[in-house]
């Protein structure tokens, strides 16, 4: 579950060499529209239906999120309150070597390091994410971006000590506005699939969608729901 958002996306048909700036920003990764400046997002849990509307309820927040981006297109730090947990908040920071991600740490409320993070570049189109938990724990993910540089596939494993807890890998499925339309998520351990689809409501005036809803295909419940709020540069 923690890195199904792990998830990622991308632009361009040009191949760059690793020594030349990369185009592979997060905007692009993402997919986001427009000079994004910073989003703030909102994301709720098991909400009920009604006439085909999710019915908002304050009680199931699940996080807070804003995400603060530099010029260049890269996420720079995302803060993260936590309701269920007394409104905790949480800071992931991010470090860029030739404006490429290579690492993150993240801090707790009383600024211990809860999490750090190592990205590795196979190429323009793949790379590696370690990290090591405080509690010990390590976690190891290969994500592997379209020739659009749209996040297409990957795998994630939790790992204690030498041991498997769980493995995952997802394949997403892209529409043609560049929007992820399903992700089918399969459990390399007991081979169950899973299929979740990914629906749009409201875009802003950068064509930015303001609602995004994550349902399972087979059952029709809600996964999550993100209500999201954008500021540019321009």
């Amino acid at each position: 579950m923690k890195f199904r958002f792990l998830i990622l996306s991308g632009l361009f048909f040009t191949f760059l060499s690793c020594e030349e700036s990369p185009t592979n920003t997060d905007l692009n990764e993402y997919g986001y529209k427009g000079a994004v400046k910073s989003i703030h997002a909102t994301t709720y849990f098991g909400l009920e239906q009604e006439n085909g509307e999710w019915v908002i309820d304050e009680s199931k927040i699940s996080n807070i999120k804003t995400l603060t981006f530099n010029e260049t297109g890269n996420i720079v730090s995302v803060e993260t309150i936590i309701p269920k947990l007394n409104n905790e908040v949480e800071t992931t920071f991010f470090e860029f070597t030739d404006d490429r991600k290579s690492a993150y740490f993240k801090l707790n409320a009383a600024k211990d390091t809860t999490e750090k993070g190592i990205y590795t570049w196979k190429s323009d189109l793949e790379y590696e994410l370690v990290i090591e938990l405080a509690s010990g724990s390590r976690m190891e993910s290969t994500s592997k971006l379209n020739s659009n540089y749209r996040d297409l596939s990957g795998k994630y494993q939790y790992f204690n000590g030498d041991s498997v807890l769980y493995a995952k890998s997802y394949v997403n499925v892209i529409d043609d506005k560049g929007l992820i339309s399903t992700i089918t998520f399969t459990d390399e351990i007991t081979k169950v699939k899973q299929t979740m689809s990914m629906t749009y409501k409201d875009y802003d005036s950068k064509e930015n969608p303001l609602r995004i809803a994550l349902v399972d295909k087979e059952t029709g419940l809600l996964e999550n729901l993100s209500i999201r709020k954008y500021e540019y540069f321009d």
